[in-house]
C-alpha cells in the first residue's frame, strides 16, 4: 500500500522508508503522562533525517496516528528543519467518509464533540488533554471511551 502512494504520489522524489520500532510506545508513554527522553526519541527519528549527493531530508510523513503527539519534541530536536506531513486530517477525511455525516448541517462553533479512542482502559492523560488543545479541542471530562470536546 506504501509503495503504491509513493509511485502514485511521489514517483519523482527520492523517498526512503524508515521504521521507528518504539516511537509508538514513546507516544503512549507521553499520553500516559510519563516523562519520556529527547536522546529515546531522537534515536527514532535520526534514521529519517539523511543527507546524500548535495541533498538531505526536507520533508517526514509521520505514517502512524502516534506519531504526531510527539511533534513538538521533533521540530525541538531535529538535526534540521523538515516539514512534517501530519497524516491525522486525512484521516479524519476518511473517517467522516466512513461515518453516517450530514455535509449539508454546519458546524456551530464552539459546539461540542466527540472523540472516540479504540483503546480500553484508557484515561485522559493531562499530556493528551494538552496535544488536543493544539487542535483547539478541550477535554470536558476523562471518560476512557467517549470524550465530548468543545472546540
Amino acid at each position: 500500500y506504501t509503495h503504491d502512494l509513493i509511485i502514485a504520489h511521489a514517483a519523482d522524489c527520492r523517498v526512503s522508508l524508515v521504521g521507528a520500532p518504539n516511537l509508538a510506545r514513546l507516544a503512549e508513554a507521553f499520553l500516559r503522562g510519563e516523562s519520556i527522553c529527547d536522546e529515546a526519541v531522537l534515536i527514532e527519528i535520526a534514521p529519517c533525517f539523511r543527507e546524500k549527493d548535495g541533498l538531505r531530508t526536507d520533508a517526514i510523513a509521520l505514517a502512524c496516528t502516534h506519531y504526531p503527539l510527539l511533534l513538538n519534541i521533533y521540530k525541538r530536536i531535529a538535526p534540521w528543519e523538515v516539514m512534517w506531513v501530519d497524516p491525522a486530517p486525512a484521516i479524519a477525511r476518511r473517517m467522516i467518509s466512513l461515518l453516517p455525516f450530514d455535509p449539508n448541517q454546519e458546524p456551530i462553533n464552539g459546539a461540542p464533540g466527540e472523540a472516540y479512542f479504540t483503546a480500553g482502559n484508557m484515561k485522559v492523560a493531562p499530556s493528551l488533554k494538552q496535544a488536543l488543545a493544539g487542535y483547539h479541542l478541550v477535554c470536558l471530562t476523562d471518560d476512557p471511551f467517549v470524550v465530548p470536546f468543545a472546540g
